[in-house]
């Protein structure tokens, strides 16, 4: 199903936040040790562990990340493969 997904060996948890804040992402509050992240436009909800700024987000919340971009129509599944190039390094 993911074969030819690419995953980012240098992809951080504030490159990712960053992004997602640019296509109007807005932080929820939790009162668990997870991050909730919510798009009023589209109604897409992206939960994840708490991460460090600088943390390396795991292969398997990328593939989740990726997966609700496109399923919410905020990504192209044919560019999604090339999220790094849209995240400022």
């Amino acid at each position: 199903m993911f074969e030819n997904t690419t995953y980012f060996e240098d992809l951080t948890y504030s490159k990712v936040q960053n992004f997602l804040f640019e296509l109007g992402f807005k932080h929820l509050p939790a009162k668990s040790n997870h991050i909730i992240l919510w798009h009023s436009g589209s109604g897409a909800l992206i939960v994840l562990p708490h991460y460090e700024p600088q943390v390396i987000i795991r292969p398997v919340h990328q593939i989740l990340i990726r997966r609700i971009l496109i399923e919410y129509g905020l990504i192209e599944d044919k560019s999604a493969n090339r999220l790094l190039d849209k995240i400022p390094s």
